[in-house]
């Protein structure tokens, strides 16, 4: 369960923390002097996250989204609370998330470019084949992560959708895109627990069809495949794949 109280001030832990029941066990508390407040705690078996951040934040957030055009606009933590703020059921204070939803309906048309401009080139597949010949699998799937991150990015854009605020939401957003290669979220999961070779296979078909998806803008979405199977002059040699 994820909840976001919104305060007028924030001054710290404790000016926010959070009335919970006895039976609460807190996992983890987390402060940050930009973004609030943020606790992860168990009732009854059930994990709450609980996200503590200033009015005053969240309206230089959405404002800052809805511009789209300034490297702001494109922060994932940023996207996430207009994510939340669209779908969100408010318990109280109604009238004052509707006053922040209501620029982010529709979707800025200029975030959606923005998005597909900033994630339209992936790091080349060549990378990934040199670090499974040298064994080295912790590189591989920092890199298998960073494409599947720009892939999302891509297809956010694409798809009009705002990034949402954390990757246990990932199979949700999936399914609610328009355009996207079939069983989108299975198969990014599958690229990461697959065998290395398998899941190497299954990154490729997912970019090939991202780059094909109709109605996508032509030009940034051939970049997409380009970028990922072209093997640069100077790799030929004894670590070209």
């Amino acid at each position: 369960m994820d909840l976001t109280i919104l305060y007028e001030t924030v001054t710290g832990v404790a000016a926010a923390h959070t009335r919970r029941p006895a039976s609460a066990v807190l996992l983890r508390q987390q402060e940050s002097d930009s973004y609030g407040i943020v606790e992860t705690f168990v009732v009854e078996r059930t994990r709450v996250d609980v996200h503590h951040l200033p009015l005053a934040t969240a309206r230089r957030d959405v404002q800052a989204v809805v511009a789209a055009d300034t490297a702001a606009a494109l922060n994932d933590q940023r996207q996430g609370l207009c994510a939340e703020l669209a779908e969100a059921d408010a318990i109280f204070g109604g009238s004052v998330v509707e006053e922040l939803r209501r620029p982010l309906r529709p979707y800025p048309a200029r975030l959606g470019v923005a998005m597909i401009k900033a994630h339209a080139e992936l790091p080349g597949r060549w990378m990934l084949v040199r670090d499974l010949q040298r064994d080295d699998l912790a590189a591989f799937y920092r890199g298998v992560i960073e494409i599947e991150r720009r892939l999302l990015g891509l297809l956010l854009g694409l798809n009009r959708v705002y990034h949402p605020p954390n990757l246990k939401a990932i199979a949700q957003v999936c399914v609610a895109f328009r355009a996207a290669p079939l069983d989108l979220a299975s198969r990014l999961q599958r690229a990461l627990s697959d065998p290395p070779r398998f899941g190497l296979a299954t990154l490729d078909s997912l970019v090939a069809e991202t780059a094909s998806l109709e109605g996508a803008p032509t030009a940034e979405f051939k970049r997409t495949a380009a970028t990922y199977f072209a093997i640069p002059d100077w790799v030929m040699g004894s670590d070209a794949p």
